[in-house]
């Protein structure tokens, strides 16, 4: 009985030992077939373990960790936040409980302190800076950053929003419970009490809210 269809494993160890297989003088085609298909085996092998190589160093090589040290510094972030894989915390960069951190997002301490209060969320590709050792940048607690947003050198209190496409410059500073909308360039050193609708390139305030406007804003609306 043909050995090359009924009996694979013995085929394959034949192969492999280089021992000669009985065949049947009448049935040459599956002596043929017999080491087409171990041969296909074995290149379909090797080439899946190849792909999984490539695939591992691959990974190693794009997956660094998303916090990094920067000097003597080595980011302080709570347990219970979402990072993604990312996103890049660096050196002396502080993050509180229950913020949420999404792609290609930058935190980059490279000198003076980042400090995050909790329940923070920054949209993809936000980037928070400081001012090298000089000035840093402080930011309260319930704050959302939309994407694209630039945060350098300043202070942001509570409840803030701040709208895709915005850039906040150095030692300015922004009140509790504030609205910036989207597209807003915020000068060097430009002060906003509490509770500000703030637009326009520069900054200003146009308008005084209160905590129900705040709580009903959408920033589709201003789209």
């Amino acid at each position: 009985e043909p050995l090359y269809l009924n009996e694979p494993v013995n085929c394959l160890f034949s192969y492999l030992t280089k021992i000669d297989l009985p065949v049947d003088s009448d049935n040459e085609w599956e002596k043929l077939l017999g080491v087409s298909m171990i041969y296909w085996f074995i290149n379909s092998f090797a080439l899946t373990i190849l792909l999984y190589i490539l695939k591992t160093k691959l990974k190693k090589k794009t997956n660094i960790h998303s916090t990094l040290k920067f000097k003597k510094h080595f980011p302080n972030v709570s347990d219970n936040i979402l990072i993604s894989d990312t996103a890049k915390i660096i050196g002396n960069t502080e993050i509180a409980e229950n913020t949420k951190i999404f792609d290609n997002v930058v935190l980059r301490g490279d000198g003076e302190k980042i400090k995050v209060g909790k329940n923070c969320i920054f949209k993809n590709r936000c980037t928070v800076h400081v001012a090298s050792d000089f000035l840093g940048t402080k930011i309260g607690d319930s704050c959302l950053f939309g994407e694209y947003s630039v945060i350098h050198a300043c202070t942001i209190g509570n409840n803030v929003l701040v709208g895709e496409n915005t850039v906040i410059m150095d030692n300015s500073f922004i009140g509790d419970y504030s609205i910036i909308l989207p597209d807003t360039l915020i000068s060097p050193g430009k002060r906003f009490e509490a509770f500000s609708l703030i637009s326009g390139s520069p900054a200003k305030c146009i308008k005084k809210i209160d905590k129900t406007y705040y709580k009903k804003f959408n920033f589709k609306n201003f789209k």
